[in-house]
């Protein structure tokens, strides 16, 4: 589960809101929740997890802990990189609005 929702959320908040430390925090408590639902999920009994073992067994390994960092550390990798992006952009429809205005008065 944080897997899935943690980069998606990364990266559609660091084109939506930048590069803020309220977007850090955002993101580090939404993988927070992520990490706590999905542990409570597989420390059920009879819970299957990823690689097909018993979910509390996977839980209890260190292997699963030691990914968790990781999969923050993407996230905020996308979110550098979607901020990168997202202020390229705006940058490129400035320029592109300052010329349109320029040409527009007839001056350049």
């Amino acid at each position: 589960m944080t897997l899935i929702f943690v980069p998606a959320l990364a990266f559609l908040s660091g084109l939506a809101l930048g590069r803020r430390w309220p977007v850090f925090v955002l993101l580090v408590t939404a993988w927070y929740v992520a990490l706590t639902a999905q542990t409570q999920y597989l420390a059920h009994p009879g819970v299957i997890s990823f690689d097909g073992g018993p979910g509390l067994t996977t839980i209890q390994g260190n292997l699963y802990w030691l990914v968790q960092p990781l999969i923050l550390a993407l996230g905020v990798g996308l979110l550098f990189l979607a901020a990168w992006i997202r202020r390229i952009t705006l940058d490129r429809v400035q320029r592109v609005r300052s010329l349109a205005a320029r040409v527009s008065n007839g001056s350049r």
